[in-house]
């Protein structure tokens, strides 16, 4: 019988990704495996296939989120339009009177305030629909996953904006000029779809483990 500890990191990740009684069942098991000669290897391949699906489990059990995320982040676009800086250009216009940094702040504010109201806005929607269905939802971390939506958005929506300032200067290229729109459609979608899927599914996960039923 071997004595090697079985890999510390695909260790972590089985406790990470897969909490609870069938997590302590399956570690058990892979760690009476291991003892018994298998590979490092072996060990890797089944908490990577147990996490996939364990994860294609919650996909299908909570897919109406996931399909709610998909078409609240498809109108994100004419949302971002409809609420562009430039429709109103009175509000432009006074900003550019003000002091900075408080016109900075006030720019940034005016690109970043719309986007998040409209992510919020989906989630109350998504909370509406469910009190209909009656599906028990964590009010409590919905609460909770507002303010932690932040952490989650700004970095994303940072990031989109990085991608397309990158790619931009390629756009007048022969081949760019078929991959941009995907690009842009998919960083304007990308920071919607993160935020709202990341804060419900949270909230709903975290009611379903203490005894209630899944929305």
């Amino acid at each position: 019988m071997r004595h090697a500890r079985p890999p510390l990191i695909a260790t972590w990740m089985l406790e990470q990704f897969l909490p609870g009684r069938h997590n302590e069942a399956l570690a058990g098991d892979l760690l009476e495996e291991f003892g018994h000669g298998r590979s490092a290897g072996w060990y890797w391949r089944q908490v990577l296939s147990a996490i996939a699906t364990g994860l294609c489990e919650k996909i299908a059990c909570h897919r109406t989120i996931l399909f709610f995320a998909l078409l609240w982040s498809a109108i994100a676009p004419a949302w971002i339009d409809i609420t562009a800086p430039g429709k109103f250009p009175g509000i432009a216009e006074s900003i550019r009177h003000i002091d900075w940094p408080w016109s900075s702040v006030c720019t940034i504010s005016l690109s970043l305030g719309p986007r998040l109201a409209f992510i919020w806005a989906g989630i109350l929607v998504y909370l509406l629909v469910a009190s209909v269905r009656k599906a028990h939802v964590g009010l409590r971390q919905i609460g909770i996953g507002l303010l932690r939506s932040l952490l989650v958005f700004l970095p994303i929506w940072a990031g989109s904006c990085a991608i397309t300032l990158l790619v931009s200067p390629l756009s007048h290229l022969p081949d760019w000029q078929i991959v941009m729109p995907v690009i842009t459609a998919f960083a304007v979608r990308l920071p919607s779809f993160a935020t709202v899927l990341w804060v419900l599914w949270g909230a709903v996960l975290t009611k379903s483990r203490n005894g209630a039923r899944p929305a």
